[in-house]
C-alpha cells in the first residue's frame, strides 16, 4: 500500500488532469447521445411520413391497379360470342362499361 500512496502522491497532477479530461469527455458523450436520440426520432418521424404518403397513398393503390390489369391481361378473351354462333358465321363481342369517376381520397 505504501508504494501505491507514493505513486499517487508523485502523479497527483497527472491523475487530476486525467479526471478532468474524463469529466469533460463524459459531458461530450452525453451531448452526443442526446443528438443521436434526436436524430433517431427525426428519422423515425420521417420514415413514418414517407410510409404514410408514398407507400400508403401512392404505391399500394398503384400496385392494386397493376394487379388488376395483370389479371385482365392474363385472362382468356379470345371468344367471339356470348351464346353461340352458327357454323360459317363471324361474330364479335364488345363491352361498354360505365363507372363513377375516380376521385382523389381527401381523408388526410
Amino acid at each position: 500500500m505504501v508504494k501505491v500512496g507514493k505513486w499517487i502522491a508523485k502523479n497527483k497532477n497527472t491523475l487530476v488532469s486525467g479526471i478532468n479530461s474524463l469529466k469533460t469527455a463524459s459531458g461530450q458523450i452525453k451531448n452526443g447521445i442526446k443528438k443521436l436520440l434526436d436524430g433517431s426520432n427525426k428519422l423515425s418521424d420521417g420514415t413514418q411520413e414517407y410510409y404514410d404518403t408514398v407507400i400508403t397513398k401512392g404505391l399500394k393503390p398503384l400496385t392494386k391497379s397493376i394487379d388488376k390489369l395483370q389479371d385482365i391481361a392474363d385472362g382468356d378473351y379470345s371468344y367471339d360470342n356470348f351464346s353461340g354462333i352458327a357454323d360459317g358465321m363471324d361474330g364479335t363481342v364488345r363491352f361498354v362499361i360505365t363507372t363513377e369517376s375516380i376521385k382523389e381520397d381527401d381523408s388526410n
